[in-house]
């Protein structure tokens, strides 16, 4: 996929359900993925969204999941 691609990817499930990804986890998922064809980061959506703030999914949502 392009980085266009996993934009839309990672993104666009979320604005369907009315709500925002940061940029900076946008990008750290790009980044994560870009070099790996197929390959979508395993990431726990329901925490995310449990963690998130208002409607806005953030990467520090992300990041306390992987610290614990």
């Amino acid at each position: 996929m392009s980085r266009n691609e996993l934009r839309e990817a990672s993104t666009g499930p979320a604005a369907s359900a009315g709500l925002n990804v940061e940029r900076a986890l946008t990008a750290a998922v790009i980044d994560e993925v870009v070099d790996q064809p197929g390959a979508l980061p395993m990431l726990s959506l329901l925490e995310t969204w449990r963690r998130r703030r208002g409607r806005l999914l953030t990467l520090a949502a992300v990041t306390s999941l992987h610290r614990k």
